[in-house]
């Protein structure tokens, strides 16, 4: 039962939909779609979480290979593999702070998603060089928990 309670007070599991008035995108800024897309995240256990991205529209954002984007983090500071030939790892920083970084042999983007105390917004500071793109990254994205 105290498994199911930690899981429940997960402060990162829940819809989240982005804050276009309050999000800063410094750096070469995604698609209009990439903007208005949400997340879900849920947990999968003891510091893991699945991360799935949806449209407006509720389909699900694709890969380039076809598949929905889903990401899976295990917040142990593991190297983990990833569909585009590069490796992600996460570490909880505390409570409601993780850290993901992203490498590849374009780049590396280092990601610090931070949950508020009231629990209702999420934060995302990326800084690095794009792991997809080779471009200098430098984003600050808000999320409102639905």
């Amino acid at each position: 039962m105290a498994a199911s309670l930690a899981f429940a007070a997960d402060p990162f599991v829940g819809t989240w939909k982005p804050d276009l008035e309050k999000t800063k995108y410094i750096s070469p800024g995604p698609a209009e779609a990439q903007r208005t897309r949400y997340m879900v995240i849920e947990s999968t256990g003891a510091d893991s979480r699945r991360i799935s991205y949806f449209f407006a529209s509720g389909k699900p954002d694709m890969t380039p290979s076809g598949k929905p984007i889903v990401i899976d983090l295990v917040a142990d500071g593991k190297e983990r593999s990833t569909e585009g030939g590069g490796v992600r790892s996460s570490v909880r920083v505390d409570e409601r702070h993780l850290r993901n970084t992203s490498k590849s042999s374009k780049g590396t983007t280092v990601t610090d998603v931070v949950i508020s105390a009231d629990g209702k917004t999420m934060t995302e500071t990326r800084k690095g060089t794009g792991f997809n793109t080779g471009r200098p990254v430098d984003e600050f994205l808000v999320f409102t928990k639905q």
